[in-house]
């Protein structure tokens, strides 16, 4: 993953990060329990290409949702929703 949104994925979710010279690039084994947490099972064929393609899928899904939470917090994570008020 990127070094820059790998440092901002574990800024928003409250990991120290350092200086900004400090580089994060985060595995998918690191980031799958992160951003899709249902889809974990997947890592135990990491490196077969269809899994690989169906975690990529999945981080990048996990990815939008959380910058849509990150800019609009009435949005849950996880794509789950709150009831009306």
């Amino acid at each position: 993953m990127n070094p820059a949104v790998g440092r901002w994925l574990l800024e928003s979710i409250g990991d120290e990060v350092g200086p900004p010279s400090v580089q994060h690039a985060l595995g998918l084994s690191k980031v799958m329990p992160l951003l899709a947490p249902l889809h974990t099972g997947l890592l135990k064929n990491a490196h077969d290409a269809g899994c690989d393609a169906q975690m990529t899928r999945w981080v990048y899904v996990g990815l939008v949702e959380h910058a849509r939470a990150a800019r609009r917090p009435e949005i849950a994570s996880q794509g789950e929703k709150k009831a009306p008020a």
